[in-house]
């Protein structure tokens, strides 16, 4: 049971420290070849000395298309499930006591965890979908309309149930946790 408890714990953290890479890589490739691109159309563009030359740009981007290949192939709906609800299992604590601290029923407070529980359900979801279909176009930009979609329907449905305040309250510790994580991941990547 311990081994099983680790790995539900690793496994959201490698999950978002490659989901994380991939979009930074994706990021400083764009900027490294628009400046490629400026530099080629006009010989009176700054120079930057950590400009990606064109031809490493491309070995970047393909291994970073093999990267997501890799990782297209062994995303699943139920991989993806399990490692949100390893991260959500953690945060349970944490999310019981506000709740505690707000004097929420029972009925009140499985209510909310359950709001929680099914975003993380549906964004892990339109995630496993980003990955499945990495190299079409738009869908990137698909990810982020469902997880907006997604992140608005969560609030929409809290505030109604909690109170806008408590709304607030709860996106706070939200963020938090999802700072720790991120801290968490960092820190073991550097090890």
């Amino acid at each position: 049971m311990r081994k099983i408890s680790i790995l539900a714990f690793c496994l959201p953290l490698f999950a978002i420290l490659v989901y994380y890479t991939l979009f930074e890589w994706v990021d400083e490739i764009s900027s490294n070849q628009k400046v490629a691109r400026a530099t080629a159309q006009d010989n009176t563009a700054p120079s930057f000395p950590n400009a990606v030359s064109p031809s490493s740009s491309d070995e970047i981007a393909e291994g970073l298309k093999e990267s997501r290949r890799a990782l297209a192939d062994s995303a699943s709906y139920e991989l993806q499930r399990s490692i949100d609800e390893g991260i959500f299992e953690t945060r349970i604590p944490e999310y019981k006591a506000l709740f505690a601290r707000w004097k929420l029923s029972e009925a009140s407070s499985q209510h909310a965890l359950e709001i929680i529980q099914e975003c993380y359900v549906k964004r892990g979801e339109a995630f496993v979908d980003y990955l499945k279909g990495h190299d079409k176009p738009g869908n990137l930009e698909a990810l982020q309309v469902a997880d907006r979609a997604e992140m608005e329907l969560m609030r929409a449905q809290l505030e109604k149930s909690l109170g806008e305040n408590r709304y607030q309250e709860l996106a706070e510790l939200e963020a938090k946790m999802e700072r720790e994580l991120a801290m968490r991941v960092s820190n073991r990547t550097e090890d």
